[in-house]
């Protein structure tokens, strides 16, 4: 497995003590999922989905900021999708900068997606991650390249347990089905290729 940084474990017992103090519910959407349900790649930032309104994002900036989080930017509506995205950063020393991007939960489909989210171990820590279905609605939604190859691996890896309907029915209400009909067909073409 890909070794994240040492500054990852911190960050997420932050992010559990944040989202306590909300009396919300967190999971992480980003490498460390691809790690569990994909295939492992290098990352230098934290992305996670949390069971908050947009209205309560001063709220969270002022327990980041406490500790040592800077906004650098949000919040922004992802591509029409109802998603609200907000950036921090940590500056760790030396040059070296750790990003954590906090996905609130506005939508039906992210309440959903918490309330499917699995429970995985992460450095010998209990971790709450996204699904892999839900996991590849997210990676639906960046549609980066970086993206598209994580729904790749996560397929090859999970196709005979994914719960297919889910994504199918998710993708169409979130105007997604076309990417996802896309993933669908690189997956048969590689198999069909023997690849």
């Amino acid at each position: 497995m890909v070794a994240f940084p040492e500054q990852f474990d911190q960050s997420l017992v932050t992010i559990d003590s944040l989202a306590g103090s909300l009396s919300a519910h967190w999971m992480v959407i980003g490498g460390v999922s691809v790690a569990s349900w994909g295939s492992p790649r290098a990352t230098a930032d934290i992305d996670v989905a949390l069971s908050v309104s947009l209205d309560r994002a001063e709220e969270v900036d002022q327990r980041l900021t406490q500790h040592g989080w800077a906004k650098t930017g949000g919040p922004e509506q992802i591509k029409d999708t109802g998603i609200h995205l907000v950036r921090y950063a940590k500056d760790l020393g030396q040059g070296r900068i750790l990003g954590l991007d906090i996905f609130f939960s506005m939508n039906d489909w992210q309440r959903a997606a918490l309330g499917r989210r699995r429970r995985i171990l992460f450095r010998d820590r209990p971790l709450w991650t996204a699904s892999p279905e839900d996991l590849i609605l997210y990676k639906l939604v960046a549609d980066r390249g970086i993206d598209r190859d994580d729904v790749d691996n996560i397929l090859s890896r999970r196709m005979v347990e994914l719960d297919r309907p889910y994504v199918d029915a998710w993708s169409r209400t979130l105007g997604l089905h076309a990417r996802w009909l896309e993933a669908l067909t690189r997956f048969h073409d590689r198999n069909d290729l023997g690849g």
